[in-house]
């Protein structure tokens, strides 16, 4: 028993006077030392720490994640995926019940619901949006959001809705509804003055002289359709544009609206949240699916409208004429100006 205690002691002792001979050896050969390190590394697989690859599990985050997600990224890319019929079943009935959440919280005009049907649909893209978060780190799976594009169109009546969706969670990101179906709800969210209808709007525009000062003045309730403590529309409007400060718990988010005007049937509207990249997205993808299609389906190209442009026109073929002045006009290209400079 007293010779294996010796034996232990022994080998203990040894060991103390290796770790202390390793430790020397690197004070006095720092060189000599990190050459050894690597050497006995090779073939080793090293991980980084969560803090240092900041990935998120995308699949555990709810609404308000997914937004602060999109608000923390740092850069934004994306990749098709492959179309599957039977788990587009269900993103389409999601799609369906957010629209309807939106028309009841008047984010969107009524009649969006309607258009999305199978009967309609014109183009379906699925694609998988890749969130960096940090200058150095790496494209990550975890941090992916799955999203599916889904463009419709009723060609008799000459209306299109353009829907971006989450794939796995009940949220949109993107919506625009354009045609003359969508006009009047266009019509009652511009203001000074309330609206009934778009051919109202445009004959109190020209009997004004083309001196009536539209703006978007009642976006609807965004805090509702996202799920926000609240939703603050900015003092004042850029254009035909607005932009909406969403307060989370712990976060701010943003939201737009915006009136725009599609290549296919005319005005209309767009709503997006969580960043503005979606209109820059919607301008890549029409660019390159009509690029590469040579007939059939296509995804439209939609871009701001100049309502002004748009209601000046209507007044010249109605008889109405035009008043505003020189010095208004140029009032008008100076705070236009100062607006793309501060964007710059």
């Amino acid at each position: 028993m007293r010779g294996r205690n010796w034996k232990t002691m022994l080998e203990y002792e040894i060991g103390v006077l290796l770790l202390i001979a390793v430790i020397l050896f690197a004070l006095f050969f720092p060189d000599w030392y990190n050459e050894w390190q690597k050497e006995s590394s090779v073939g080793k697989v090293e991980l980084s720490s969560r803090e240092e690859i900041q990935f998120v599990d995308v699949a555990s985050l709810d609404v308000a994640g997914r937004l602060k997600l999109l608000k923390d990224a740092e850069y934004l890319s994306y990749a098709t995926l492959p179309y599957s019929p039977v788990k587009f079943q269900d993103t389409f009935q999601r799609c369906k019940k957010c629209l309807t959440a939106w028309e009841d919280c008047s984010v969107l005009p009524e009649g969006c619901t309607e258009l999305l049907e199978e009967k309609y649909i014109n183009e379906v893209l699925v694609l998988r949006l890749y969130v960096v978060k940090g200058a150095e780190v790496d494209i990550l799976d975890e941090n992916t959001l799955d999203v599916v594009l889904i463009q419709c169109i009723d060609h008799e009546g000459l209306n299109t809705l353009t829907v971006l969706a989450d794939c796995t969670a009940d949220m949109l990101y993107y919506v625009s509804a354009c045609g003359e179906n969508f006009g009047d709800g266009i019509a009652e969210r511009l203001g000074p003055g309330k609206y009934a209808s778009l051919e109202e709007l445009y004959e109190s525009y020209g009997k004004s002289g083309g001196m009536l000062e539209l703006s978007i003045q009642r976006p609807g309730d965004f805090a509702a359709a996202c799920g926000a403590k609240s939703a603050e529309p900015s003092p004042y409007a850029e254009g035909f544009s607005r932009n909406i400060q969403l307060s989370f718990e712990n976060f701010e988010s943003m939201a737009r609206i915006e009136l725009v005007e599609n290549g296919a049937v005319g005005g209309g509207m767009a709503v997006m949240f969580g960043t503005d990249y979606w209109v820059k997205l919607m301008s890549i993808l029409a660019g390159e699916s009509n690029a590469d299609i040579t007939g059939g389906t296509y995804v439209f190209i939609e871009y701001p409208v100049d309502l002004q442009a748009v209601l000046d026109q209507w007044c010249e073929e109605n008889g109405y004429e035009i008043t505003r002045t020189m010095e208004a006009a140029e009032t008008e290209a100076m705070a236009e100006s100062a607006t793309m400079q501060k964007k710059k």
